[in-house]
């Protein structure tokens, strides 16, 4: 394909404005932004003038069934990703799906199910950290095989602040299934065991959390450690260790300079995840596109957020349990190996 291809995005929102951003900016070779859908119509319209974007929808079956769309990106709200996800489908049209990839392990399946039927791969989820450099220079060294095997991940991913109390439901399946994936991947191998304790925030339901702690065992018996806080109050911060039989690997993401002034020391930190994870979010856009063009699957799979949405659901039953939650192995589908 000579031509770019031509990217509808549903829902241009915070996420969806974003990388209707880096598409619309030319930031992102081999694609361009085509049009844009949103149920907000200054939102839409605004993102549309920025872009010189003339294709402008209010309805989502409007914009997948268009001819002059090739392919869609949804950053549409949790609820309707998988349903999103099917109509792309079955459009024939392949998707670059926000995460999670369903806010339900049935609703996840049957979208495994639909792709398995079709025979290839149409689906990359937005879990951005497989293309975040701190990330994958972990990982690169751990693979060497220097360091022996790999025996604990910890993960830690603070929000500076949030408006609104969040409930446990809300914490783990929109922010804490990133962690999720980013262990199944680091560490190669599933989670088997789960078991999660939460401190609600202040003077709130105890359905809430402000910080979420989960352990993990994995199959091959490593264990894991994942933090997430939503309003550390300090900035954004995610970061991540492996320790092994040989060595600890830790990423250092906060790359600015050093301040020693006045009896202090001090050091910026990103105040959100788009300046964490900028770059993170165009190069995954930029593999896509290229994937598309060679007709060669790349990133996390539909299966990815299918196995991310089973431990997710783990979690939030041993939150509120009080109990550790076992997890059945998956034969995983031929499609995915």
């Amino acid at each position: 394909m000579d031509a770019p291809i031509r990217v509808g995005v549903i829902g241009v929102g915070t996420m969806g404005g974003h990388h209707a951003g880096n598409l619309g900016y030319g930031q992102v070779s081999g694609a361009t932004l085509q049009a844009v859908m949103d149920l907000d119509g200054e939102l839409r319209a605004a993102v549309a003038r920025r872009h010189g974007v003339d294709l402008q929808f209010d309805q989502t079956r409007d914009i997948i069934g268009h001819p002059e769309v090739d392919a869609l990106l949804v950053a549409a709200p949790d609820g309707l990703h998988a349903k999103l996800a099917i109509e792309c489908l079955e459009a024939g049209k392949p998707v670059f799906l926000e995460k999670p990839l369903a806010t339900t392990v049935p609703d996840a399946e049957r979208v495994v199910e639909l792709e398995t039927g079709i025979g290839h791969r149409m689906i990359q989820v937005g879990f951005m950290r497989e293309f975040d450099r701190a990330h994958v220079e972990v990982k690169a060294e751990v693979d060497t095989g220097h360091h022996g095997r790999r025996l604990l991940f910890r993960n830690v991913h603070r929000n500076a602040h949030h408006p609104d109390a969040r409930t446990i439901e809300d914490v783990v399946t929109n922010s804490m299934v990133h962690d999720i994936h980013s262990a199944r991947w680091m560490m190669e191998d599933e989670i088997v065991e789960v078991y999660g304790q939460a401190v609600p925030d202040a003077g709130q339901d105890p359905g809430t959390a402000q910080l979420c702690l989960l352990q993990v065992r994995f199959r091959n018996g490593a264990l894991g450690l994942l933090e997430f806080n939503t309003k550390a109050g300090y900035g954004y911060e995610v970061d991540v260790e492996i320790s092994c039989e040989d060595g600890v690997i830790t990423s250092h993401t906060v790359g600015t300079p050093v301040v020693r002034t006045r009896e202090t020391l001090r050091q910026a930190i990103a105040p959100e995840y788009t300046g964490r994870f900028g770059t993170a979010y165009q190069d995954e856009l930029v593999a896509w596109a290229a994937s598309l063009e060679a007709e060669k699957p790349t990133g996390p799979s539909a299966w990815d957020g299918y196995m991310a949405m089973v431990v997710v659901e783990a979690c939030i039953e041993s939150v509120k349990t009080g109990q550790p939650i076992s997890i059945p192995e998956f034969e995983i589908p031929s499609l995915y190996r």
